[in-house]
């Protein structure tokens, strides 16, 4: 496969023959997972935490790294903890390669507790809502006073071999529909009115089909992804409810 398109993620980015200037990453390992971190040369900074095989048997420890990066990113773009948190699910719910978002929403504990109050929304797509994504998720955050945003999507990779095997930290904001070449505004401070993280899995790989002669571009999955949703959903909604209320 010709690496030319632009990936979803930073770390295939950095590693393109001409990486933005600027651009710099670093390897460390955290709780047995190897982590990357880097900047994309324009201030974005993100954390990609890798897994060779999802599965039960490592989702505590993937959990707990994937706590210690998620808190390193809310402390870093906050400053002090934030009491007041949006989880925005985006994408499509009923799409398994799509689902990352909504998956996530539901394993995550909200209410008030502790002087800390979590909300969760499904923000779905524009084709469902007839609303832009980014205006959902900015009027949502600012109804209830958030002080962090944390929107969580599904994304497209380059490399094959990245499917459903990373999980990326980013304070670079999300642009809700990049995975299929659907632009649309971008979930930042500047849309959600407060700081933004986002988290997301390569879920679909970009890439040229050739078949019967001819040849097309397009997004391509791998069968059974919605068992390595599930696992990222459930390590990250982990992650999540332990940062915020300390579980």
């Amino acid at each position: 496969m010709k690496k030319t398109a632009q990936s979803d993620l930073f770390c295939e980015n950095f590693g393109a023959p001409r990486p933005a200037r600027g651009a710099g990453e670093t390897r460390r390992a955290v709780g047995g997972f190897e982590v990357a971190d880097g900047t994309d040369g324009r201030g974005a900074r993100y954390c990609s935490i890798f897994v060779e095989e999802p599965g039960p048997s490592v989702l505590d420890a993937f959990s707990d790294a994937v706590l210690r990066c998620a808190g390193e990113f809310a402390e870093r773009v906050c400053g002090s903890p934030p009491r007041r948190v949006l989880i925005a699910g985006l994408g499509n719910g009923g799409v398994p390669s799509d689902s990352f978002g909504s998956a996530l929403c539901s394993r995550i504990d909200v209410g008030m507790r502790g002087g800390v109050y979590v909300c969760a929304v499904e923000a779905g797509v524009p084709a469902m809502t007839g609303v832009d994504t980014a205006d959902h998720v900015g009027a949502v955050a600012r109804a209830v006073g958030a002080e962090l945003v944390v929107a969580a999507d599904s994304l497209a990779a380059i490399s094959p071999e990245r499917l459903c095997r990373v999980l990326q930290i980013t304070d670079a904001g999300i642009s809700p529909g990049s995975g299929v070449s659907s632009h649309k505004s971008r979930i930042s401070p500047e849309t959600a009115g407060c700081p933004v993280i986002s988290l997301g899995i390569p879920t679909a790989v970009r890439g040229r089909l050739v078949r019967g002669g001819g040849a097309a571009e397009g997004l391509f999955t791998a069968v059974g992804v919605g068992a390595d949703v599930a696992f990222f959903a459930e390590a990250a909604g982990r992650a999540l409810n332990s940062l915020f209320f300390g579980e």
